[in-house]
Parts: structure tokens; C-alpha cells; sequence
């Protein structure tokens, strides 16, 4: 039994690294209004717009940005809008998009990286001792 808990553990502990490489490349853009509710939203489009209006980023660099995928989370709820998901297919394009967060502060948008539920939550118990060293004046990151 013990045997099979350990194996069971490290399967878990795989599924998560591939899900987590899998979604390497990913970012998440928050607070975008949706144009439509019907399903027809060019999401890329409207993501490409975003990034134009609200980042430093110039028009020739969004231009040139290549997505694998960009789509809208989940169902959608009323009142709410749905977080956006982009796969970008250069990792240095995302890294440099999401350095961009600056520009988005003091705004109700937020862009994060993307990762499966198990790391959030792991992530979500270390932020308090994060934050603490930091107040404690060390370098400190997740």
C-alpha cells in the first residue's frame, strides 16, 4: 500500500510538471471587456488592441507578436468578464509582455502567468513568507 501511495504521489508530481510545462508560455490578461457574448469574439484581436492601448508595447512589435492560441477562459458569468489566455510561441515574447505589468498599474487590469491549481496553491501558502522577507528588507521571489 505504501508502495502504491508513493507511486501515486510521483505521478501526481509528473502530471503537474508536464502540465506546468505545458503551460510555460502562457499568460493571462484580466479585466478585458468581452465585445461579444455570442461566441464571435476575435480574442486574438481584441488582446492585440489591448496591448496596443494599455502597454508601452509599439503597434510593430504587437504586429509581429505569433500566438499559438488566444482564448477566453471558462463560461462566461454575468457582469464578470472572462480572463483571457494567450499561448505566445516565443518565450521571449512573453517574458517580454509580461514585463509590462508596470504600465498596467493603478488600472483594474492585471497580466499573470498561467499555471496548473496545484502550483497556485503551493504559491498562494509561500506568498506570506515572501512578503515577509521582504519587509525584512532580503530578495525575495516565488
Amino acid at each position: 500500500m505504501v508502495e502504491i501511495e508513493r507511486d501515486n504521489n510521483r505521478l501526481r508530481d509528473e502530471v503537474v510538471y508536464l502540465q506546468s510545462q505545458s503551460m510555460r508560455n502562457n499568460l493571462t490578461f484580466s479585466n478585458i471587456t468581452e465585445t461579444n457574448t455570442d461566441g464571435t469574439e476575435d480574442t486574438e484581436k481584441v488582446l492585440r488592441k489591448f496591448l496596443e492601448e494599455k502597454t508601452k508595447i509599439t503597434k510593430d512589435q504587437i504586429d509581429r507578436m505569433l500566438f499559438e492560441m488566444v482564448h477566453r477562459m471558462r463560461r462566461s458569468v454575468q457582469g464578470r468578464h472572462r480572463q483571457i489566455v494567450a499561448k505566445f510561441t516565443l518565450f521571449k515574447e512573453r517574458e517580454f509582455v509580461r514585463k509590462q505589468w508596470k504600465s498596467l498599474s493603478g488600472t483594474a487590469h492585471y497580466v499573470n502567468e498561467q499555471f496548473p491549481k496545484e502550483v497556485t496553491k503551493k504559491r498562494r501558502k509561500l506568498l506570506p513568507n515572501m512578503k515577509e522577507a521582504r519587509r525584512e528588507g532580503k530578495t525575495a521571489g516565488l
